[in-house]
């Protein structure tokens, strides 16, 4: 099992947005569950899965059950009945898995999408206030001009900056209204919504031994069990030739098709190897996806110190600032690059946060099912 220690490293706000109807997070996410089309294509062919495996069930009790009256044959069918019924399972697993899977995808893009849009909002109000304070620099540029000053180069290269600067406030407002269009769209909403924010809860992840880890945890991967399954059934068929498990009919059948079932033995025998090894190659790439996670979310704890960190010596400055301003020693568009950089720092703070908590949801669906994101 993965260890999670909660600690909050600072005040989290709750937070939502300016829509127009309140639900939850919970409700948004079923929500987003109901309107994924992969979850709905999926969901449709659930009673065909069930109703599949169910039948080889039931076919291989009758099957077993008949056999075990002769005493030559019993062990053989038995074994590869018991087989045929462990193939079944796989198949229904991968399926069940499959559907798990879009889920958590539906899940994890909403979530990702909210809380970018989060930033995406804070992000526009620092935006603006820059502009509005380069507007105010803009007219001191102009005035010291016109008081020579300064050249004309430099109130060119100012306004350049300037004019960056309203063109990057626009570009997010643009991206703002084109994710809160997506978002509608994922709840299969025609208005906006008001989706309110839980406060986020750091977690620091705690794995004493991460190939223990790996090794009890891996066979949930829904590419691994889709390998064993193809592994099992080609395994099945393979032993199926080898020992001669079919009847008289069958090999009347495969005979009058000129198969050759000593030649058709070989090639089974040697996919079934080549399957084996690229089930043993998928085992240790996805190990090596494991620790990938593992590391990426070690580095985002750390970059989360590393920004409250920064975070508090801003807050510390803008104490001292704030007493120079209103003793009169500190100008007033000084006073307010101060306050910008505060609010800079709450920001890249906040965004290293949520990266953790993203990280930490991905990982744990991973684990559970073998979800990666945008799949």
């Amino acid at each position: 099992m993965k260890k999670t220690t909660t600690i909050v490293l600072g005040i989290m706000m709750l937070t939502s947005f300016s829509f127009a109807k309140d639900i939850t997070l919970d409700e948004a996410i079923s929500l987003a569950i109901e309107n994924n089309s992969s979850v709905i294509s999926l969901t449709a062919e659930q009673r065909q899965q069930e109703s599949d495996y169910k039948s080889v069930v039931k076919d291989t009790r009758i099957w077993q059950n008949k056999q075990a009256y002769s005493f030559e044959t019993a062990n053989e069918y038995l074994l590869y009945t018991g087989d045929r019924l462990e193939e079944a399972q796989l198949k229904y697993d991968t399926y069940l898995k499959s559907i798990e899977n879009a889920q958590n995808s539906a899940e994890y893009n909403l979530i990702s999408t909210l809380y970018n849009l989060e930033l995406a909002e804070r992000n526009i109000e620092l935006l603006e206030k820059n502009v509005e304070i380069l507007e105010k620099q803009k007219l001191v540029h102009e005035l010291k001009l016109q008081l020579k000053m300064i050249t004309q180069i430099d109130l060119d290269n100012f306004l350049l900056s300037y004019n960056e600067a309203k063109n990057t406030l626009n570009n997010a407002k643009n991206q703002y209204e084109l994710g809160k269009e997506n978002l509608k769209i994922m709840l299969g909403q025609t208005e906006d919504v008001n989706v309110i924010l839980p406060e986020i809860q750091i977690k620091l992840l705690e794995i004493e031994d991460i190939d223990k880890f790996i090794s009890e945890n891996i066979n949930n991967n829904k590419t691994i069990l889709e390998l064993r399954y193809n592994y099992k059934t080609l395994e099945n068929k393979y032993i199926g030739f080898k020992e001669g498990l079919f009847s008289d009919l069958e090999e009347a059948q495969m005979e009058a098709q000129g198969i050759n079932i000593k030649l058709q033995t070989k090639v089974l025998g040697d996919s079934y190897e080549a399957l084996g090894a690229q089930l043993n190659l998928a085992t240790n790439n996805m190990s090596t996806l494991y620790k990938s996670y593992y590391n990426n979310i070690k580095t985002s704890e750390l970059e989360m110190t590393i920004k409250y960190n920064k975070l508090e010596l801003a807050k510390k400055n803008m104490q001292v600032v704030q007493t120079r301003y209103d003793a009169g020693y500190v100008a007033e568009l000084d006073y307010k690059s101060a306050k910008l950089g505060l609010e800079q720092s709450e920001i890249e703070y906040r965004t290293a946060v949520i990266n953790n908590m993203l990280l930490n949801l991905e990982f744990e669906r991973f684990v559970e099912t073998g979800f990666t994101k945008g799949k």
